[in-house]
């Protein structure tokens, strides 16, 4: 009645992280909103490296894709948006394990 049968002990390590790596972008925005042609998007992060763009609808369809090859410094990406419906739409930005998205309207 309430006495131990086995003595179990076991050594627990936990690591405390204090830091964290860079912040993956230092900037990002799109211009102009709402949009009726082009869409501008202005980026700058903390490495370079391949980044996938695409274009969103409400309901989550894709409607256009890219790629874009990011280099040190401050960049410009024009997205043509001809051909894209008008209303609510969603850009989005991947890069490695990092992803943005911001809404934007196109108008006619």
């Amino acid at each position: 009645d309430g006495v131990c049968t086995d003595v179990f002990s076991q050594v627990v390590f936990v690591d405390v992280c204090v830091g964290g790596p860079e912040p993956a972008t230092e900037f990002f925005s799109i211009h102009p909103v709402p949009a009726r042609d082009f869409l501008w998007l202005e980026m700058e992060v903390a490495a370079p490296g391949n980044a996938e763009v695409k274009v969103f609808g409400t309901t989550g369809h894709l409607l256009w894709q890219g790629d874009w090859n990011l280099g040190n410094g401050r960049q410009q990406k024009q997205i043509d948006l001809n051909g894209l419906s008008t209303g609510v739409l969603f850009l989005e930005v991947q890069k490695g394990s990092h992803k943005w998205t911001k809404p934007f309207v196109k108008v006619n």
